[in-house]
């Protein structure tokens, strides 16, 4: 299925013992549905959770290149990254944590426990239970940073709570009497936040030195990636 595991691919078709027909094989072979939500239209993940469109960013430069079948990789985590706001905007009357100016659901640490939250588009109707994890906002801050600093301005400046040391939470709710933060942090959120919001700061150093891997950039080559 459409989701976070892009850069898979590239890694099993940089192997000498993958053929170029298995390689390309196995990319056409998972499922890309397309779908739409306020004018943006993106292939989309099932359960429309976001960061599953941003983690593959943090490593490949997907705004470089086309796949083998035209697709800009870049240009469709930017529509769902695009069409979840919408969707969350929509929801406001529903949920105080949208109406309060945040957004982006995805799967992580809600109130009660894990919970794989989603926007639409998706392949059915998407779970909310109106938590936002911050790392789908700075995941997103490359992509559409118009679009994304009032909501890190609203983090930043309404939410001291959301802080310390390490960062941000990962895992903001206000639907209950008082905000609700996750105590964890976890590595692999702090990890996409880093390099994807050191990538909005325009920092290449990792798509550079990820994508010019000879094992990398033989995979992009068995996978028909052309210049964008």
């Amino acid at each position: 299925m459409t989701a976070e595991q892009l850069p898979m691919y590239l890694l099993a078709a940089g192997h000498d013992e993958v053929s170029t027909a298995l390689a390309r094989d196995l990319w056409r072979g998972f499922d890309k549905p397309v779908g739409s939500y306020g004018g943006h239209e993106c292939v989309h993940e099932p359960a429309g959770t976001l960061f599953t469109y941003h983690f593959p960013l943090a490593f490949y430069p997907f705004q470089r290149v086309r796949d083998l079948d035209g697709r800009d990789w870049w240009a469709n985590a930017r529509e769902a990254s695009l069409a979840s706001r919408a969707w969350c905007a929509d929801q406001a009357g529903r949920w105080k944590t949208f109406a309060g100016g945040l957004w982006g659901p995805a799967a992580g640490l809600g109130p009660g426990g894990y919970v794989v939250n989603g926007a639409r588009p998706a392949l059915r109707e998407p779970h909310a239970d109106g938590t936002v994890p911050p790392v789908s906002l700075f995941g997103a801050l490359p992509l559409a940073p118009a679009e994304v600093a009032p909501a890190l301005r609203v983090l930043r400046d309404e939410h001291p709570g959301a802080w310390n040391e390490w960062g941000a939470t990962d895992g903001v709710n206000l639907e209950g009497d008082e905000p609700w933060y996750a105590e964890p942090r976890y590595g692999l959120n702090k990890g996409a936040t880093a390099l994807l919001g050191a990538a909005a700061l325009g920092s290449t150093l990792v798509w550079d030195a990820f994508s010019r891997h000879p094992w990398i950039a033989r995979g992009a080559d068995k996978l028909g990636f052309t210049p964008a």
